[in-house]
Order: C-alpha cells, then structure tokens, then sequence
C-alpha cells in the first residue's frame, strides 16, 4: 500500500494559505496520526511520503490544486521515497 499524507484547502470559511483560520492545526494533527497509525501496521509494506513540510503556503493555486513549483517538489519527494 502506499500513501500520500497532506492537506489543501479552505477551513472555516477562511484562506488556510493567509493563515487566517485555525482550521489547520487540527488536521495536521489528523494527518500526523494517521501517518503514525500506517508506521504501525503489522506485516504489511506500506510506504507514507509526508507532503505537509514538502508543500509551501504559495505553492497552492487553489483549495485542492497546487502550482507547477508544488507538485514539481512533490514528485521529488516521492521519488526519493520510493
């Protein structure tokens, strides 16, 4: 199995990427448990590429799709990893 932890996108009705919501923190906290959780797995391969220190504020282009410079680092990322 292979899995992609990150997060985009508007919370609260306010811009994540500005840092005007609080929104965030709370998925990231989701997000770290949930990668711990795949660490945990017994007897199964599962690779996890952590996007969230990969991904930039700027590089998002919209709540769900990143600019060229995002998904460029992304892709480096999961070479590296894989």
């Amino acid at each position: 199995m292979r899995f992609s932890s990150g997060f985009a996108g508007r919370r609260s009705g306010k811009d994540c990427r500005n840092g005007l919501s609080r929104g965030p923190a709370i998925l990231t906290t989701i997000v770290e448990r949930f990668r711990e959780l795949l660490h945990d797995v017994n007897g199964a391969r599962v690779e996890v590429v952590n996007l969230v220190p990969i991904v930039k504020k700027s590089d998002w282009r919209d709540e769900l799709h990143l600019q060229a410079a995002g998904w460029r680092r992304c892709a480096r990322e999961f070479q590296r990893v894989f």
